[in-house]
Order: structure tokens, then sequence, then C-alpha cells
């Protein structure tokens, strides 16, 4: 199936790439790459809106994404919604200031180019097989104590994993949820924070933002933060029942 759309994108058969790739993703809905791989496709079809419903689902899966951002961006741009568009580039360089393509699209939008914030941290790519191997192991050990909704166990196993992958976004998510669970609500909205400021467009950060903000009776906040994620991922499921709960 994967190589099946692969060859058609090496063909320029958009038609047979697009059908190839939509079946793709549908098998394997959490693959981020193949969701942008889809966007290519429905993007040289002439299919925009379905273009940037799979960009955005490829960014909601993997948020650091830089390319993914740029080829975005240029399509937002392309359709006319130019502050978005502005937004993803800005976001792209928030993540990497050296990013030169994301700063060239800022200024064909006619944008300042904004001031280089704090740098975020970088994965690493020098991890061996055994280190993966062993990091699998203990990412395992701290999802047995969050299901078994022992949340301090949780809390500590996946902060052990954060400070060997202090960019890890995902990590900091986890250890939100296992604060919040504790009832710790404030500890657990700074780090949704954190992993916001390591990632601007994560849609997730975002959403728990605003059931934090929820818990702490901030609905005027928590429904700005479900529009946020919305903004970044507009299919974003948990956060279209919020606000339409709330209508």
């Amino acid at each position: 199936m994967l190589a099946e759309a692969r060859q058609a994108k090496a063909d320029r058969d958009w038609p047979r790439a697009r059908e190839a790739y939509a079946a793709y993703t549908a098998a394997h809905p959490r693959k981020a790459s193949a969701w942008k791989q889809y966007g290519h496709a429905l993007k040289e079809s002439g299919d925009f809106d379905g273009a940037k419903a799979a960009y955005f689902r490829s960014l909601a899966l993997s948020p650091s994404d830089e390319d993914t951002c740029l080829h975005l961006a240029h399509l937002l741009k392309n359709i006319g919604d130019r502050d978005l568009a502005a937004e993803v580039f800005g976001a792209a360089l928030a993540m990497n200031p050296d990013f030169g393509p994301a700063k060239d699209g800022l200024g064909d939008l006619g944008f300042a180019i904004p001031e280089s914030g704090p740098a975020r941290l970088k994965a690493r790519k020098t991890d061996t097989r055994l280190d993966r191997w062993f990091y699998r192991k203990r990412l395992r050990w701290a999802q047995s104590a969050f299901a078994e909704h022992k949340w301090d166990a949780a809390e500590a196993r996946y902060r052990s994993l954060l400070r060997d992958r202090p960019w890890d976004a995902r990590l900091m998510i986890q250890i939100g949820h296992a604060l919040k669970e504790q009832g710790k609500i404030e500890a657990a909205a700074q780090m949704y924070q954190r992993a916001l400021d390591q990632e601007p467009l994560n849609s997730d950060a975002h959403l728990h933002l605003g059931h934090a903000a929820k818990l702490a009776g901030d609905i005027q906040g928590a429904h700005d933060h479900y529009r946020r994620a919305l903004r970044y991922w507009p299919q974003n499921p948990d956060a279209l029942s919020e606000l339409r709960d709330a209508s």
C-alpha cells in the first residue's frame, strides 16, 4: 500500500497517489509522515481544503515538524489565510530561529521577522539501539503506573524520562496529566504550558490547558484554549465537543 503510494508520487500521478495515501492513512491514522504526503497529493490534485486538513492532522501528530509547518503555511498563504500562515511560519521560527524558508515566508507576506526567543531543546540523534530499547522499557513502566492510577509513581517515572529527553513535549503532557489527577491543577497547567513553549502549534497542549482552566473555574480561559486547539487542528474532536457543550 505504501509502496504504491510512493510510486504514484514519484510518477506524479496525483489522483492515484491521493487514493493510495487515503487508504494508507485510514489503515495507519497516527502516522504523521503519511498524512503529510497525503496533503501533498491532495494539494497537487487541486483539493486545497483536503490538503489543509491533512497537513493539520500531520501537525497534530507531530507538532515540531518544521517541514509540515512550511508546507501548511505556504498552502494557507496561497488560499488567502495570511494571518494563520504568518502564525505557522512564526511558530516554525520559534522552534528553529535559523530556519531560512520560514523567514522567507514571513518576508513574502510582509510580516516582520520576530526576534529570537530562548532556543528550543532539540532531539538527540545519537541514541543507540540499546538506548531506544531501554527508553521503550521505561516508557512502558510509566504507562503501566498511569493505567493503574498510581499517579505519583507515573509522575516520577515520566519525569525520569523527561530528564533524559528534555525536548519531548509528549512527556511533559503526560506529567501534566499525572499532576492533574493528583489535584495539582496549577502545576499541571505549568507543565502543559511548558509543552506549548516547546511546540507552539501543539493542539493537544492547548486542549489540556483548557481542561486545567476549566477545573480551576476559569471558563473563559478554557474556551480560549479550546479555540486555539481548533486553530491548530480544526478537527480536534475533544475541543469541538467542549465548545459544542458550552454553546
